[in-house]
């Protein structure tokens, strides 16, 4: 594992992209010093922004298999907001940041797994095509939107945002799971193609405009006003809700045992639902959408013909 701890930095900005786990780990710490770094005030070497460690991975319950990928883990720890495009195409290992990072975090992310301690600025994950994001803090605006001239935003993966995202999240959405464990803001979901999104705090106006498949999940009603017109809702126990909430506690387990080999605080942990229930809606009905709105629902009682629900 290479830990790299961020100096003192007066810079207004430093093109992350090259600090990657494709072609930092297996270098030399001799090697590693020298690696050129673009900044806002010309070109920095890796050992004029970070003090440099190598270290085994060390975990007492770790497999071979797990040992061999801590072996691909780039650990950044400090203040991280001054890096644009951290996580830049990331495709294989772990890249952990222990702070805040700044904005475009894993654009264009390929695989692996990508990890933020703290908040992400605007646009992260944007391009995003497959892996596993995890950011325990919050997001910015337009998080994994379309990169320019793109017609589709997040192609496949999973994320999970432990705090609150911004305005215009998950647009034009085309494959993959998204959790917010906290607020949504504006727009979120916008001409969603496909994917499924989680909300379990409020959203903000304009929510699903323009979606035409895909889902969005919420667990209470939201009180907001949507950017669709959504059919009459209906009652449903859906059998496959189980299998998603199966899967992301099983993500969220496996990424808190790796955190735990790094990182030493507690770490915050979303609380998922076992409901099956839900009020479900088509939209965006304007456009003949095909997307599904789905509420969480309780049920209070049951008979052979009918049941009553409540909000979950």
């Amino acid at each position: 594992m290479i830990k790299l701890q961020v100096r003192s930095l007066t810079l207004d900005w430093i093109d992350g992209s090259t600090i990657a786990v494709d072609r930092l780990c297996g270098k030399s710490f001799s090697e590693l010093r020298v690696i050129q770094i673009e900044t806002s005030d010309g070109m920095r070497t890796l050992a004029d922004l970070f003090s440099i460690t190598i270290t085994e991975f060390r975990n007492e319950f770790a497999s071979s298999a797990q040992t061999k990928s801590g072996d691909e883990t780039l650990l950044l720890v400090g203040d991280c907001t001054p890096f644009r495009r951290l996580g830049a195409n990331h495709s294989r290992g772990t890249l952990v940041i222990q702070g805040n990072v700044g904005d475009r975090f894993g654009e264009r992310q390929e695989g692996g797994r990508l990890v933020v301690l703290g908040d992400a600025g605007d646009e992260a994950f944007v391009g995003k095509n497959e892996g596993e994001s995890i950011v325990f803090g919050n997001c910015g605006d337009r998080f994994g939107a379309p990169l320019a001239g793109e017609k589709s935003g997040i192609r496949g993966g999973d994320c999970l945002v432990y705090g609150n995202v911004g305005d215009r999240a998950c647009e034009r959405l085309r494959r993959g799971t998204i959790v917010f464990g906290g607020d949504a803001g504006e727009a979120l979901g916008a001409q969603c193609i496909a994917g499924t999104i989680v909300v379990f705090g409020g959203v903000g106006e304009a929510w699903g405009m323009g979606m035409r498949r895909g889902t969005l999940i919420f667990l209470s009603d939201p009180s907001s006003e949507p950017g669709c017109s959504l059919s009459v809702p209906k009652y449903f126990e859906l059998s496959f809700l189980p299998l998603v909430w199966k899967h992301l506690r099983a993500l969220q387990a496996s990424v808190m045992a790796f955190c735990e080999s790094v990182e030493s605080q507690r770490l915050k942990e979303i609380n998922f639902p076992t409901s099956r229930w839900v009020s479900r809606q088509l939209g965006d009905m304007s456009i003949d959408g095909q997307a599904e709105v789905l509420c969480l629902r309780r049920i209070t009682q049951m008979s052979a013909d009918n049941f009553a629900v409540e909000s979950h």
